[in-house]
């Protein structure tokens, strides 16, 4: 997800499938949504069937498994992951006839800590703000 600037009140909400087994061949998706940390029903069910139709044209089969990478979800956000969840399974009733199919997924939610700084034990080696700076004598 990415937020746009300021008073901008549209979030970008994209996607990559991988088409192989060696995750080389990807195919990506993009779609935009009223400014928030979730994405919306409309967005997810959009994401899931634009993947799974290019996985299956690659593929002439359908997914074993999902694996999903959640970036942009804040801490107080983790509860609404399970409608997330839900929503992805809903779309992927909709795409299956026979709704007795189960495919695992897996949904991880990455974070990143911004207040993480790298700093060198001897001050002499770099700087103080957390950036790497080689030192050559």
């Amino acid at each position: 997800m990415a937020h746009g600037l300021g008073n901008c009140g549209k979030t970008v909400v994209a996607a990559s499938v991988c088409l192989d087994g060696g995750c080389m061949r990807l195919s990506h998706c993009c779609f935009l949504q009223q400014k928030s940390d979730i994405i919306s029903t409309g967005n997810i069910k959009d994401i899931i069937k634009t993947s799974w139709k290019e996985f299956t044209a690659e593929n002439e089969k359908c997914p074993e498994r999902i694996l999903i990478y959640r970036d942009g979800m804040s801490d107080g956000n983790f509860e609404r992951a399970d409608g997330e969840i839900a929503n992805i399974r809903s779309a992927i009733s909709e795409i299956l006839s026979d709704n007795s199919a189960t495919i695992p997924i897996t949904y991880v939610i990455c974070q990143s800590q911004h207040n993480i700084r790298m700093v060198p034990k001897d001050e002499t080696q770099g700087n103080r703000r957390g950036q790497t700076v080689n030192v050559y004598r």
